[in-house]
C-alpha cells in the first residue's frame, strides 16, 4: 500500500467509529483511551531515525548532533526541525512519511502485551479509542496495520483542529463519546509527560506505561505506573 496523501483529514472533527456494546462493563472503567506512539507501537526509535535522516538531507549531509536526538519526544524532534529548517507543515509530513517507511522496513509490530490487553478489553466488554497528536493519515495507517482501526470507538488526532497535548482538549473530545459515563470512568494509557498531563487535566483516570525509548518523561501525575501493557488486564479488574 502506498503512503497516504499528505495532510489527509486535516481540520476534520474527531472521527467516531462503530462503538462496541458496553453491557457488562467491568468497574471502574467504562472505556480505555490509548496514546499511539510509544504505547501501541514502539515508534519512538524510528521517529528519531527519521529525524536524523531528514536533518542530514536538509543540512547538506552534516549529521545532527547527538544532543538533538537523545531522549527527545516526537514533539521536541519536530520543533527542533522547524527551528532549524522552517516550513513546519512540509517538514512534518516528510518526517512522518519517513517514519512509515522505517516501520515497514523494520517490520515493527505491536508493543509487548498489546494483544493481551485488547483481548482483556473484549472479554470485559470495554470499548477503546485512540488519542494522538500525530497526523490522522499516519494514525489510521498504524491502527490498520495493528488490526485496531475497525474496533476503535473514537480516534482523535492532531489533524482535528484541537489544541494538542498537554492541553486537555483531545481527551475531552474522546471522552465525550462514552457519555453518560463521567470522564473519571475513562482510563487513558500514556507514555509521555505531555500525554499524562493532558489526560489528567481532562479529568480522566490515567495509567502511565514506562517506555525507555520515550526518553526522560515526568509521569508522576498518572495514578498508576505500569511496566508494560501486560499489566493492564489486572488494572482493569481493580488489582
Amino acid at each position: 500500500e502506498g503512503l497516504p496523501e499528505a495532510g489527509g483529514g486535516a481540520g476534520r472533527k474527531a472521527r467516531r467509529h462503530r462503538q462496541p456494546q458496553m453491557e457488562g462493563v467491568a468497574p471502574p472503567f467504562a472505556a480505555v483511551l490509548f496514546d499511539l506512539d510509544g504505547v501501541l507501537r514502539n515508534t519512538e526509535p524510528y521517529h528519531r531515525m527519521a529525524y536524523a535522516q531528514l536533518a542530514r538531507s536538509l543540512s547538506g549531509g552534516a549529521p545532527p548532533d547527538a544532543g538533538e536526538i537523545a531522549g527527545k519526544s516526537n514533539l521536541q524532534l519536530y520543533e527542533a526541525l522547524v527551528a532549524r529548517f522552517g516550513g513546519p507543515a512540509t517538514l512534518s509530513q516528510r518526517h512522518f512519511r519517513l517514519v512509515c517507511q522505517l516501520l515497514e522496513e523494520y517490520r515493527v509490530g505491536p508493543m509487548p502485551g498489546l494483544e493481551e490487553a485488547l483481548d482483556a478489553l473484549r472479554r470485559r466488554g470495554i470499548p477503546f479509542g485512540v488519542v494522538s497528536s500525530s497526523w490522522r493519515w499516519y494514525v489510521e495507517r498504524c491502527l490498520r496495520e495493528l488490526g485496531m482501526y475497525e474496533d476503535a470507538a473514537v480516534i482523535v488526532t492532531g489533524s482535528d483542529g484541537l489544541p494538542l497535548k498537554p492541553a486537555p482538549a483531545p481527551y475531552q473530545a474522546a471522552a465525550r463519546v462514552f457519555r453518560p459515563a463521567p470522564p473519571g470512568a475513562v482510563l487513558a494509557v500514556e507514555d509521555s509527560g505531555s500525554g499524562v498531563r493532558s489526560a489528567v487535566a481532562a479529568g480522566l483516570a490515567c495509567a502511565a506505561v514506562y517506555n525507555p525509548d520515550s526518553g526522560a518523561q515526568d509521569l508522576s501525575p498518572a495514578r498508576w505506573q505500569l511496566n508494560s501493557l501486560y499489566e493492564l488486564p489486572a488494572l482493569l479488574d481493580g488489582n
